[in-house]
């Protein structure tokens, strides 16, 4: 029996900083071999869920040893009485306060500036009286000079404290939710482009000076164009009256952008029946009460590409760069099996332009029997014919991690090639590796997949979910739910 507490501190000691995130990978990557050990071994249930036990057992005992050994170094690195730094300083202005009012008294002027002991008593009772009373309104003119500014001095402190921890936790606040606050200001400049091509005609037409009266615009023929002055905004532009004896349209709008136009009862049109509102809808008129062909391509969501990137292997000589593309996410039909029916899955579209490589990759359940695999990631890749590395030979495993620089973790999974450019990852189906995968999808927002050319260069694919990434996989998985695929 394998003594798996004494593998897994081996191998974390062996590492320069064993923080958690290290031993984290250290445990996935034992319960992934474990696996593939057990899958291999064809091991029966009892065998294998004996083994994963004592896995798990032995990484709760190795991770508690290492917690504790970290709590022991932050307790012996803390100094032996913690203090307030902000308490401590309104302390010393408090205290050094008091000290000012103690010596500000015997800072005045003497009590008795003509103290007899120092004139050797030759001035008169009349010039010691004048003298006390001087020194007494002197002192008095001194005691509230000093009081005043004393007191705006703190006011003006304590102001100028709480001015501080105000920005303080301001700057902190925009620091810890700097990812919302881009994502909505994202939002917001989205939003204000794609209203901007909206009010343009709008702003023409308020361009006008306003004279303070409505004057109803002459009555034209239907303008066979798409007149920009057509989308002028209903607010500002003064009501249309319609002119007398002039007829309703008769046309009707198809739910696919095209009218028709059935003409009056009895199929007699009069005047002002029958006239396109072409230059409305964006289509070209009826003809002999058919649907017109749409003119005017419809107005379809704009996929939002995240960042990608592309790194090759350094030959002797050349400069190392990245290679900028994107990706677009988006959610599609898919069947997970053969006979079973279409439903939600996971499809990302990578580009490189400047490489001429792209990457189709769908994520999807499995519900064929005859591969042991919870999932599928599909991935197939299209390279330029004069491409230097030949094809794509070999996709080395897929990664999750939480930022670009991470070193991330890797999904409990074995790749395969079913032809040149071709391959299907498929994911283990174990209990706990499934756990992990999904934990490991809904978290991290970078994906790395390493790839080998067929002359033996390397290469690495990066890419990021961001926020349309997460709502398509957060909309998927939800829709999966904890039940697995009908299978043929």
């Amino acid at each position: 029996m394998a003594d798996f507490a004494a593998v897994l501190k081996k191998t974390i000691d062996a590492q320069e900083n064993p923080d958690q995130a290290l031993r984290q990978r250290v445990y996935a990557k034992a319960r992934s071999t474990i696996e593939q050990k057990l899958t291999a071994a064809n091991a029966p249930d009892a065998v294998a869920q004996r083994q994963r036990q004592m896995l798990e057992a032995a990484i709760e005992e190795v991770e508690t040893d290492y917690r504790a050994a970290e709590r022991a170094a932050e307790e012996a690195a803390q100094p032996e009485q913690a203090t307030d730094p902000l308490e401590d300083f309104l302390k010393a202005v408090q205290e050094a306060g008091v000290a000012d009012e103690q010596n500000a008294e015997p800072s005045v002027l003497p009590d008795d500036p003509h103290d007899s002991t120092l004139h050797g008593n030759t001035q008169d009772d009349w010039q010691n009286d004048r003298d006390d009373t001087s020194g007494f309104a002197e002192r008095s003119s001194y005691n509230d000079y000093d009081e005043e500014p004393r007191s705006r001095s703190s006011k003006g402190l304590i102001a100028g404290l709480i001015a501080v921890l105000l920005l303080g936790g301001a700057g902190y606040a925009g620091w810890t939710y700097q990812d919302q606050i881009k994502d909505y200001v994202s939002s917001l400049t989205a939003g204000s482009t794609d209203s901007g091509e909206g009010t343009d005609a709008g702003e023409d037409a308020g361009d006008e000076p306003d004279t303070g009266t409505t004057t109803p615009p002459e009555t034209t023929p239907p303008a066979t164009n798409n007149d920009s002055g057509s989308n002028a905004d209903s607010n500002t532009t003064p009501a249309q009256t319609k002119p007398e004896g002039e007829q309703k349209l008769t046309q009707r709008l198809l739910p696919d952008g095209s009218e028709v136009d059935a003409g009056t009862s009895g199929d007699k049109p009069t005047v002002g029946e029958g006239t396109s509102n072409a230059p409305v809808t964006g289509t070209a008129p009826a003809t002999n009460g058919q649907p017109a062909a749409n003119t005017n391509t419809q107005a379809q969501t704009i996929p939002v590409g995240q960042p990608a990137f592309f790194y090759e292997e350094q030959r002797g000589g050349e400069t190392s760069a990245a290679i900028k593309g994107n990706v677009v996410w988006s959610v599609v039909q898919d069947s997970p099996g053969e006979g079973v029916p279409d439903e939600p899955a996971i499809r990302a579209d990578v580009s490189y332009p400047d490489r001429k490589i792209n990457l189709r990759m769908t994520l999807r359940r499995n519900a064929d029997q005859s591969i042991p695999a919870s999932h599928l990631i599909e991935m197939i890749y299209t390279v330029p014919d004069d491409f230097d590395g030949g094809v794509i030979e070999n996709v080395q495993r897929v990664t999750f991690k939480d930022s670009e620089q991470a070193a991330g973790n890797p999904l409990a999974a074995i790749p395969m090639k079913i032809a040149d450019n071709f391959f299907l990852v498929a994911l283990n189906d174990a209990r706990t590796a499934v756990d992990m995968n999904l934990s490991l999808m809904r978290r991290q927002q970078w994906i790395d997949i390493p790839i080998t050319y067929r002359n033996g260069r390397r290469a690495l694919i990066s890419i990021e979910k961001g926020v349309p990434g997460d709502k398509v996989f957060d909309e998927v998985l939800k829709s999966w739910g904890n039940t697995a695929p009908a299978a043929n």
